[in-house]
Order: structure tokens, then C-alpha cells, then sequence
């Protein structure tokens, strides 16, 4: 019996050893998991202060560009998302044109290739043309200002010129 008894009281013990570990082994785990929720509300909070400066220097910067633009220092220029838009309407715009005024099935040009080609192609070979002769009258070198020659161009400038050196933005002309 009193074998029994060491042997109980081996597994008893063996037992409450193993009930302590895990206990210890649970108040870890709590611990560690108090320790992780304590960091993500740290992140967050770190995230929100980030995303208050974020939000502060874009006003400040907003601020500081509405100064430049109202200075007239700013550039006046399009941005490139607006030229690119503005090229894309005038693409649909002349599609636009040769669908309603160049569709003439009776018209010859005299590209020979021009037969050969299916009817949406021939759209197609319209607009190159038509842009083609956009391009000619209003991008080419020497082709500065409204697709006015670079003479005219010139006489604006100094046109500008002159009357923006004077005192209150008007002379008489001489």
C-alpha cells in the first residue's frame, strides 16, 4: 500500500508540475499577447500621427502653391495629365470629324493604297491625313505660335516685348 501511496503521490506531483507549466506556460502566452496588442495600438497610433503630418504639409503645400500661382510665379503651363487629355479629345475630335464630313465613298484620293483598304481602315487613313496636315500647319519647326510662320511669331514677341517694359502696361504707338 505504501507503494501505492509514493507512486500516487509521484503521479500527483508529476501532475501539479505539469499544471504549473502550463500555467506558466498561459501567463506567458497572455503576456506576450498583452505585449502585441500593446504594439499594434502603438503602430496605430504612430500611423495616425504620420497621416496628421502627411495631411498637414499637403495643406501647407496646397498653401504655399495657391501663394506661387497668386504671385505669378507659378508655371502656367498645362500639366502633363492635360496634354495628354487635351491630344486624346483632339484624336476623338478628328475621328469624330471623318466620320461625320469625310466619309465619301465616291472621293478618290490619289494614294494608290487608299483602294486597297477596308472601310474602317480608309477612317483610319483619313485621320492620319488630317492629322498629319494638323501636325504640318501647327507643330513643325518654324511653326511656333497659333501655326503663325516664325516671322510672325517674331513680331509678336517683339510686339510683347514692347509693351511690357512700359510703365503701365500701355505706350502709344510711334
Amino acid at each position: 500500500m505504501r507503494h501505492q501511496s509514493e507512486a500516487q503521490r509521484a503521479a500527483l506531483q508529476a501532475a501539479h508540475e505539469a499544471l504549473q507549466k502550463a500555467e506558466r506556460e498561459a501567463q506567458q502566452a497572455r503576456y506576450e499577447e498583452q505585449q502585441a496588442q500593446k504594439q499594434v495600438q502603438e503602430l496605430r497610433q504612430e500611423r495616425d500621427v504620420q497621416a496628421q503630418k502627411a495631411r498637414s504639409a499637403e495643406g501647407k503645400m496646397m498653401q504655399l502653391h495657391q501663394l506661387i500661382l497668386e504671385s505669378g510665379l507659378g508655371s502656367s503651363g498645362p500639366t502633363d495629365e492635360e496634354v495628354q487629355r487635351n491630344f486624346s479629345n483632339l484624336r476623338h475630335s478628328i475621328f469624330q470629324f471623318v466620320k461625320r464630313y469625310c466619309t465619301n465613298h465616291a472621293a478618290k484620293p490619289s494614294d494608290p493604297t487608299y483602294d486597297n483598304l477596308t472601310t474602317e481602315a480608309k477612317d483610319f487613313w483619313a485621320m492620319s491625313v488630317i492629322s498629319r496636315a494638323l501636325y504640318l500647319h501647327f507643330f513643325k519647326e518654324g511653326r511656333i505660335m497659333f501655326g503663325f510662320a516664325s516671322d510672325v511669331n517674331e513680331y509678336f514677341r517683339t510686339s510683347y516685348d514692347y509693351f511690357s517694359k512700359a510703365p503701365s502696361g500701355k505706350k502709344d504707338l510711334d
